[in-house]
């Protein structure tokens, strides 16, 4: 995930939407004068609305905008300097409390950026990122599986690890039989036997498993568009903007609901998706006119916050067409869950001195 709310979610996660970082955070009162830093949790939520400006956005484009928001919140603090009727005193007086909160978490959001930075700036990061790439795009697949083997010699974290396995094996239509006793061997005799028993249970969720027949992944990357080369990240058009070039199946499927046809337009494609496909037409209760188009989306099992990110843009795409329908549509998301990798994984793994 590299939306701003999705990077916050991977590198230390959110919770119910709170966001409880592990470093102090630096705010400021009404007086420009900076209070000591300290520990916070954070609400991230509509009522913030520097967050709600940049949670969406791919984060190398939020820089620039929090730049503009300071930008914003000091011109408007400036106006004060102008006011000359009682009347412009009176409605800037009305105005105060709002800059004053907008102003203490534009400090706060920018310190959690700051923060961000640290991580993808490092060249471990964005290492992992262009393997990722590679594996998405088909390429280079002896460089990233010994990739994957350095990692597992560094005695890396097990769940970066086991994402890639899983990437991997998703793309490739599973993984070669010798390459996954291997990977099985190096994780045992490196991080031990609880290991053993989550890659049992990946294997048994069809997350991990062995190549067997065709392929359909690069079938659906090609009729879906998954995967979108030269997006441009701070004026995106395109929900691929989300992971910085691939699209989520799941939007790009909600994106094909939406048009002319429906879901029967592709339906070879739904076919090649592995799992079950269930079509149920529900009988028409008579329409309600509520000026709105309200479009139910059920994520069972979860859903990620990139994923949310790139709903929430295939909305404004489809509101910003000229038609009725299009222009009152609202989608509303219904999930078991806001899941990453590192969570997905947390549901899989055993806890062994529980058995004892």
């Amino acid at each position: 995930q590299l939306t701003y709310e999705g990077l916050i979610d991977e590198i230390w996660g959110i919770k119910s939407g709170i966001f409880d970082p592990p470093f102090a955070v630096k705010k400021e009162d009404s007086t420009k004068k900076a209070a000591a830093p300290k520990k916070q949790k954070v609400g991230l939520n509509s009522n913030d609305t520097v967050y709600t400006e940049v949670r969406d956005q791919n984060f190398s484009s939020v820089g620039s905008k929090l730049n503009a928001k300071a930008l914003t919140i000091e011109g408007a603090y400036e106006q004060r300097h102008k006011l000359k009727e009682i009347t412009e005193i009176r409605d800037f007086m009305r105005k105060l409390p709002e800059l004053q909160q907008d102003k203490e978490h534009l400090a706060i959001h920018i310190e959690i950026a700051q923060q961000i930075t640290k991580r993808t700036s490092d060249p471990a990061f964005m290492q992992a990122i262009g393997v990722e790439q590679n594996i998405y795009y088909g390429e280079d697949e002896k460089g990233c599986l010994d990739y994957i083997e350095e990692c597992i010699d560094k005695q890396e974290d097990i769940n970066k690890v086991l994402r890639l396995l899983a990437l991997s094996s998703a793309v490739n239509g599973g993984l070669k039989l010798k390459t996954l006793e291997f990977f099985r061997r190096e994780i045992m005799q490196t991080y031990g036997f609880e290991a053993l028993l989550l890659l049992d249970n990946l294997e048994k969720a069809g997350i991990l498993k062995r190549q067997e027949g065709k392929n359909p992944f690069p079938g659906l990357k090609k009729a879906l568009r998954l995967m979108v080369q030269d997006i441009d990240e701070a004026n995106p058009n395109d929900i691929a903007y989300v992971y910085s070039g691939y699209a989520p199946i799941t939007v790009r499927l909600i994106e094909a609901a939406m048009k002319p046809g429906g879901w029967r337009s592709i339906d070879a494609i739904l076919h090649a998706i592995p799992g079950p496909l269930v079509e149920e037409i529900q009988p028409d209760a008579g329409e309600v006119n509520t000026g709105t188009k309200v479009v139910m989306l059920f994520f069972i099992g979860g859903v990620t916050f990139a994923e949310i990110s790139a709903v929430r843009f295939l909305n404004e795409q489809l509101r910003s067409q000229n038609s009725e329908d299009a222009g009152r549509l609202q989608f509303i998301i219904c999930t078991t869950s806001i899941i990453n990798g590192s969570r997905l994984l947390d549901t899989l793994r055993e806890r062994v001195g529980a058995l004892q």
